[in-house]
């Protein structure tokens, strides 16, 4: 009897909970699994496979893959920044110069895949979370991806093969995801907010050089004399890491896509606070 309540109340429980926040049953995987849940896991698919044969124990691992989706997916529409596509040159400008003034005061050379790893939970806040350098990179350059997260482990995994000035963002924006930020585009902007408000040096000057290069390409497009102008307030420094991630070849993984949100998303954001971007 107790059993068969117990079996009622999780289902009760559970679609409570995503009924009260979409994001609820998500996040309380991802802390499930930062608990050591994938070891709770792996026993009970072994021991089921044990005591009721190896298809009962694959339609269990079927059933959490599906789960994984069903919640990952359920995500699309959460959109927690605001982003307004139409602004005004003088915005962009005040971003750009921002950006330039950031990306000049943080320059740094040190860039390490394993400790940028280590140090992205903590910028992110996601203390719980675990960043890990691939094993394989062959594999992610193949699949031209400078980074990956994997919602049915809850783990964020980061190309040593990318461009060490960008590491540091692409690892924020996979933990990005772990915070139930679906869209690329906003979860983007998250691990810029994240990035340029922490202490880490290395952190702060990632996010302003990749959004920096979108910032200065789209007021080329529309004023080329003040383009010229914001170039000539780069650091040579930070101009050299510029040019090396201005012109990577089209055949080159990096993270630059679906980045269409970042530069309004930030615009937008700078305009509804006092003190610059953040």
């Amino acid at each position: 009897m107790m059993k068969r309540k117990a079996k009622t109340a999780i289902p009760v429980i559970l679609s409570a909970l995503a009924l009260y926040d979409t994001r609820a049953l998500f996040l309380l995987l991802m802390e499930f699994l930062s608990k050591g849940g994938m070891w709770i896991i792996a026993a009970f698919v072994f021991f089921t496979a044990l005591l009721k044969g190896p298809r009962r124990a694959f339609f269990h691992i079927l059933s959490y893959f599906a789960l994984c989706m069903l919640l990952w997916f359920s995500l699309f529409f959460y959109k927690p920044y605001g982003v307004t596509y139409e602004y005004e040159d003088k915005d962009l400008i005040e971003l750009c110069e921002h950006l330039i003034f950031s990306t000049n005061e943080n320059y740094t050379f040190k860039r390490n895949a394993y400790e940028i790893a280590e140090q992205s939970t903590i910028v992110m806040q996601t203390e719980g979370a675990k960043t890990i350098v691939f094993s394989y990179p062959e594999l992610l350059d193949r699949l031209n991806l400078s980074g990956i997260f994997i919602p049915f482990n809850g783990r964020a995994y980061i190309n040593r093969n990318e461009q060490s000035i960008l590491l540091p963002f692409v690892a924020a924006h996979e933990l990005s995801h772990r915070e139930g930020i679906l869209d690329e585009g906003q979860a983007n902007i998250h691990a810029f907010l994240k990035c340029i408000s922490s202490e880490e040096k290395t952190f702060r000057y990632s996010a302003g050089m990749y959004a920096l290069k979108y910032a200065l390409e789209e007021i080329k497009i529309r004023n080329e004399m003040e383009h010229l102008r914001l170039v000539s307030l780069i650091s040579a420094h930070v101009m050299e890491d510029l040019e090396k991630i201005c012109f990577l070849p089209e055949s080159t993984h990096s993270p630059f896509r679906n980045y269409a949100d970042l530069i309004p998303g930030l615009i937008y954001y700078q305009s509804i606070t006092s003190q610059g971007v953040i």
